[in-house]
């Protein structure tokens, strides 16, 4: 397809230059005296022309820039196709045998030809902006040590599991003191999932 329209781009301009170098030596001098009577009215004529190939060159041009693009940079997306949160517990009965777990299922598609990656989205768990607990997500059979590779035109459905268990991690207290003064649970947070690209760029999703 990308090939296709670069030939096509081709043979525009071959007909185009054919045409103009037609016209300039078809019965010259009588061209000549065309010139001198209309000479405004041909030249404003050429501008026309002239234009009208300036513009279809230009879009021909972003046409090729973006097909390019297509072909060395990566574009991949992120769905959530389901969530799981494991935790429901009221914050004044947590022990410290207690743990969090949440289970996602993604969806990652790259729509470019060009092969990419992303890290592994880390989970995010936040009340009015404000961060309690990120926490790193582990891939059900992860062979690539924690980073996720798409080809070109490929989809596919990542399993993650987070999991974080209160006794633990050494700021449980402080995270349930946190949540405590907050005056809310698990339940009541904002989740969203952060992860970068091979590109460098950061995505942040909220989990709904």
């Amino acid at each position: 397809m990308f090939l296709d329209k670069i030939k096509a781009i081709k043979i525009f301009f071959i007909i185009m230059i054919a045409a103009i170098v037609f016209l300039l030596f078809k019965d010259f001098l009588p061209l000549l005296s065309l010139l001198e009577e209309y000479g405004i009215a041909v030249q404003a004529l050429s501008t026309v022309v002239l234009t009208i190939i300036t513009l279809v060159y230009a879009f021909y041009t972003k046409e090729i820039s973006e097909q390019t693009k297509k072909q060395i940079i990566s574009d991949i997306k992120v769905d959530i196709k389901k969530n799981e949160k494991g935790f429901s517990k009221d914050i004044l009965l947590i022990e410290k045998d207690d743990y969090f777990t949440m289970d996602l299922i993604l969806e990652i598609y790259n729509n470019n030809s060009a092969s990419g990656s992303i890290t592994t989205p880390e989970l995010i768990l936040s009340f009015e902006g404000k961060e309690l607990l990120r926490l790193k997500g582990t891939i059900v059979h992860d062979t690539d040590n924690g980073v996720i590779f798409v080809r070109g035109g490929e989809i596919k459905r990542i399993n993650i599991f987070y999991t974080y268990s209160f006794g633990q991690n050494s700021d449980w207290e402080s995270v349930l003191s946190e949540l405590k003064k907050l005056k809310v649970g698990f339940k009541n947070l904002d989740y969203c999932f952060v992860y970068k690209n091979n590109l460098g760029n950061t995505y942040n999703k909220k989990i709904d």
